[in-house]
């Protein structure tokens, strides 16, 4: 009578055993640029919202010059010079220090507009290249009240 020992493990058993671990390793793999992700999208947003908190204290602070704030894009707001400072030039230098706090965004964009329904003012503000124009379509989009008007 033959007996045959068997010692260690066959090529097959073998293979098995790779193929589990690599699908182990590519959903671990997964999961961590799923998190990555979501980590900076959060970090964005959370930008986004102190922008918009900060809009808030400068459009209060000047409330003389409401309209000079309105349809501008922030992005495209240039450095003023002045000293002392008209309401107009204070809301001047308001957008130029919120570009500069935009900057800090990736791909960022935003305006203050009069809220769409209600008599205030609203800052539309994007991340990670969405475009103002498609903010109602995009998860990279706020439009948040920043000042109500009297």
């Amino acid at each position: 009578m033959l007996h045959k020992s068997s010692h260690g493990f066959s090529l097959l058993e073998t293979l098995a055993a790779l193929g589990i671990l690599l699908l182990s390793v590519l959903g671990v793999y997964r999961l961590q640029l799923f998190t990555t992700h979501h980590i900076h999208f959060a970090y964005s947003a959370g930008q986004v919202y102190e922008l918009a908190l900060e809009a808030s204290r400068r459009i209060s602070n000047n409330s003389d010059a409401l309209i000079s704030y309105l349809n501008v894009e922030i992005e495209s707001a240039q450095k003023v010079d002045c000293n002392p400072c008209t309401s107009q030039q204070l809301a001047g230098l308001d957008l130029y220090h919120l570009r500069l706090s935009l900057e800090q965004i990736e791909s960022g964009a935003a305006m203050i507009e009069q809220c769409v329904g209600i008599n205030a003012l609203c800052l539309k503000a994007s991340w990670s290249g969405t475009d103002l124009k498609q903010c109602g379509d995009s998860e990279s989009c706020i439009e948040q009240v920043i000042y109500y008007l009297p």
